[in-house]
C-alpha cells in the first residue's frame, strides 16, 4: 500500500514541475531580448545599468514593454502587472516546495498518517491551480489595458506560449507522448507492459523483453 501512496506522489510531483517549468519558459520567452537590441536595456534607455529606477521585473520587463511600444502611464500600468506576477509565481513556488518536502516525510514515516497525506496533495493542488488563475488573470487584465498593435504584439506571444500556463496536455511522467488522436498512456498500462501483465506477475520473458521498444501489447 505504501508503494501506491509513493508512486501517487511522484506523479503529482512530476505534474507540479511540469506546471512550474511550463511557467517559467513562458515567462522567460516573453521577456526575452528582441534581436538587434542592445543587452543594457532599450533603445533610447539611458539609465546606467543596475539604476534602480525601474523596479523588479527591471530590465526584463522593460525589454517587454518595449516590444510592444509602451509608453507612460500604460507602460507603467503593464509593468505593474508584470511585478505582480512575479511576485505571485514566486512565492507559490515556495509554498508548493514547502507542501513537498513535508508530504515526502509523511510518506517516509514509520507512522503514516493518510489523512495528512491527503490534506496535503489538495494543498499543493490548490496552490498550482492559484498559480495558473494567476497567470490567466494575468493575460486578461493586460488585455484590459492594451489596444491595436500592442494587442496583438501580446496576442502572439500569449499563442505561442500560452500552452505553457492554459493547462496543456494532462501532467504525467516526463518522455509519455500521447498518440495521435488518443489519450496520453497511463503509468501503469506502461508498467504492466515491460512486466508483461498486471503488477505481481512473473514473466518468464522478461529478459527477452528488456531490450525491447514499448509497443501495442
Amino acid at each position: 500500500m505504501r508503494r501506491n501512496w509513493l508512486f501517487l506522489a511522484l506523479l503529482l510531483s512530476v505534474g507540479v514541475n511540469c506546471g512550474l517549468l511550463g511557467m517559467g519558459i513562458m515567462r522567460h520567452r516573453m521577456l526575452s531580448v528582441p534581436s538587434g537590441m542592445p543587452s543594457g536595456g532599450a533603445p533610447g534607455d539611458h539609465r546606467a545599468p543596475g539604476d534602480p529606477g525601474e523596479r523588479p521585473p527591471g530590465r526584463q520587463g522593460a525589454r517587454l514593454a518595449d516590444r510592444l511600444g509602451l509608453l507612460g502611464e500604460e507602460r507603467e500600468r503593464f509593468l505593474g502587472l508584470q511585478r505582480q506576477l512575479a511576485e505571485r509565481v514566486h512565492a507559490g513556488r515556495r509554498r508548493i516546495d514547502d507542501g513537498r518536502r513535508e508530504l515526502r516525510r509523511e510518506l517516509t514515516s514509520t507512522d503514516l498518517d493518510r489523512g495528512r497525506v491527503e490534506e496535503l496533495l489538495a494543498g499543493i493542488g490548490s496552490e498550482q491551480n492559484a498559480l495558473d488563475r494567476a497567470l490567466v488573470e494575468n493575460v486578461l487584465a493586460a488585455r484590459e489595458l492594451l489596444d491595436g498593435d500592442a494587442e496583438r504584439e501580446y496576442l502572439h506571444f500569449v499563442e505561442r506560449f500560452g500552452g505553457a500556463f492554459a493547462g496543456g496536455r494532462p501532467p504525467g511522467p516526463p518522455g509519455f507522448e500521447a498518440p495521435a488522436g488518443g489519450p496520453r498512456p497511463r503509468f501503469g498500462d506502461r508498467r504492466m507492459r515491460r512486466q508483461g501483465g498486471p503488477p505481481g506477475q512473473e514473466n518468464s520473458d522478461d529478459g527477452d523483453r528488456r531490450g525491447a521498444p514499448d509497443g501495442p501489447p
